[in-house]
């Protein structure tokens, strides 16, 4: 579901957009839920190259990405 959501996110709202990087946050946790953290980690990794061309760096939605990433990695 978090996929189809993405896809439509990116579709309507172009890959740059905050809800559609919050489509992939969520895509992100839920792959790391299921153990699958390299997939994780390139869902994070991407959000937060979007976000950091975005934003500034200490803006919540970045944290948000480095966050997710980091949980990604440790596991």
């Amino acid at each position: 579901m978090y996929r189809r959501a993405l896809a439509s996110r990116e579709k309507t709202l172009g890959p740059d957009h905050p809800d559609t990087l919050r489509s992939v946050d969520s895509l992100g946790a839920a792959l790391s839920n299921q153990g699958k953290h390299s997939e994780a980690e390139i869902a994070y990794r991407y959000a937060l190259a979007s976000r950091e061309k975005t934003f500034r760096l200490d803006n919540p939605n970045i944290l948000r990405s480095v966050n997710g990433s980091g949980a990604a990695l440790h596991n």
